[in-house]
C-alpha cells in the first residue's frame, strides 16, 4: 500500500511539471515550448530552441536533461562568448594605446633631438635647490642652511631665490659668476648630445661618454660613469627635466631618482647655452 501511494504521489509530481520544468524529450519538445511561453521570455525561449537545434545537428546527448539546465548552459556559453569578446576588444584597444603611445614617444624624441643634438653646450648658470612645503621665512631659512653647508665654498655666496614650478616651491642657491666659470674649467667645458643616444661632457682634453634617452616630451635619462668608490656600481642614473629647450638655450632641472628621500625633492638647476 505504502509502495502505491508513492508511486501515484511520483505521477502527480511529474504531471505538475510543465514546459521550462520538464525533461528534454524530442516528441514532445514543441509542446514544451508552448508551455514555456508563459514561463520565460521570449529572448530565453528562442536561444532555448536555438542551441537545442544546435545540440541535436550534433548528436548531443540531450535527453533527460532538463530544460532549464539546458537554458542555463546556453546562457553561460553565450556569456563566455561575450567575455571573450570583451577580452579581445581590450586587449585590441591595449594594443593601439602601446602604439600610439610608442608613437607619440618618437615624435618627442625626434623634437627633442632636433634642437638638442649636434651642438656644443656650455653651462651659464649653475644652482642648488630645496623644495619647501609652504613659502613661509623659517622654511626658507632652513633651506637656505641646508644650501650653505652643502655648497661652502670660501669667499663665495650662494644667490638666493624662491621659485615656483608645477605647484612645488624650492629655495635656489645660484652659484656667483666666478665659481660658475670655476666649475666650467674656465669656461673651457662643454656638452655634445648625438643623435645616436650618446654624449660626450668634456673639458680640454678630457672627456667623459654617456648614453641618453628620451622618457616623455619633457624627460631625459642619462646614464654616467659613476663616481661611486664601490667597484660594482659602473652607472649613475640621472633625470634631466626640461624648463627650456630651442636653438640655443637648455635650462633643466636636474636629479638621482631615489637619491634622496621622495617628499623631499632636491635637484640642479642649470642653464646652458650653444656657442
Amino acid at each position: 500500500m505504502k509502495k502505491i501511494l508513492l508511486l501515484i504521489l511520483a505521477l502527480i509530481i511529474v504531471s505538475c511539471e510543465k514546459g521550462i520544468h520538464k525533461k528534454y524529450t524530442s516528441i514532445s519538445k514543441e509542446k514544451d515550448f508552448e508551455e514555456m511561453v508563459e514561463q520565460i521570455s521570449p529572448e530565453k525561449l528562442t536561444l532555448l530552441k536555438s542551441y537545442i537545434l544546435e545540440k541535436e545537428a550534433k548528436k548531443e546527448p540531450l535527453e533527460g536533461v532538463f530544460y532549464a539546465n539546458i537554458l542555463e548552459e546556453a546562457e553561460r556559453k553565450i556569456q563566455n562568448r561575450k567575455d571573450s569578446i570583451a577580452i579581445e576588444k581590450e586587449r585590441k584597444e591595449e594594443e593601439k594605446r602601446k602604439q600610439q603611445k610608442k608613437k607619440e614617444k618618437e615624435k618627442q624624441s625626434e623634437a627633442i633631438t632636433k634642437l638638442l643634438c649636434n651642438k656644443k653646450w656650455k653651462i651659464k648658470e649653475y644652482a642648488f635647490q630645496v623644495q619647501i612645503p609652504k613659502e613661509t621665512p623659517e622654511n626658507i631659512e632652513t633651506a637656505k642652511m641646508i644650501l650653505n653647508k652643502a655648497m661652502f665654498i670660501k669667499d663665495s655666496e650662494l644667490l638666493f631665490s624662491v621659485v615656483k614650478d608645477k605647484k612645488k616651491i624650492y629655495v635656489r642657491g645660484k652659484l656667483d659668476e666666478r665659481i660658475t666659470k670655476l666649475f666650467n674649467g674656465s669656461n673651457k667645458r662643454w656638452k655634445k648630445y648625438n643623435a645616436d643616444g650618446t654624449y660626450v661632457d668634456g673639458v680640454g682634453k678630457e672627456m667623459e661618454k654617456g648614453t641618453w634617452t628620451v622618457v616623455d616630451g619633457t624627460t631625459i635619462k642619462e646614464e654616467r660613469p659613476s663616481t661611486s668608490r664601490f667597484k660594482r656600481k659602473k652607472k649613475d642614473i640621472f633625470l634631466i627635466h626640461i624648463k627650456i629647450l630651442n636653438e640655443n638655450t637648455f635650462h633643466f632641472f636636474e636629479g638621482q631618482p631615489g637619491y634622496y628621500k621622495p617628499e623631499i625633492d632636491t635637484n640642479t638647476a642649470i642653464l646652458m647655452k650653444t656657442e
